[in-house]
């Protein structure tokens, strides 16, 4: 039953979620990626982030847990935002322009390959 359910909802889902901001999400998540393990690190040595309270919860820790990654997450997701809007975007037109035929460009200004000129 539920492999059926998810065999109707999950078309439906992606066709109402593919706009813009699914589409920055989903260029942002590989920064996301590279980026969560150097921001938890950073949030440990200014101790802003507890790994003790993870070996040792308590009713109380569960909510600062929780806050601790969201803010992390949150955090991570901005910088690779901006990473991606500013640098990435940037460097994607520049070698667009270069590698790529566009409509009234003739074939020949292209560079040309070639592995014996490294």
């Amino acid at each position: 039953m539920l492999v059926l359910a998810t065999c109707i909802v999950i078309p439906t889902l992606f066709e109402r979620i593919n706009g813009p901001l699914s589409t920055a999400l989903g260029d942002a998540s590989y920064g996301v990626y590279l980026l969560h393990f150097l921001f938890i690190q950073i949030a440990i040595d200014l101790q802003i982030f507890d790994p003790i309270t993870l070996t040792n919860p308590t009713s109380l820790s569960h909510w600062r847990i929780l806050f601790q990654t969201a803010g992390i997450l949150f955090t991570c997701t901005v910088v690779a935002l901006a990473f991606e809007f500013t640098v990435q975007r940037w460097i994607d037109r520049a070698r667009r322009s270069v590698f790529y035929i566009r409509e009234g460009r003739p074939a020949s200004s292209r560079p040309r390959y070639r592995p014996d000129a490294a």
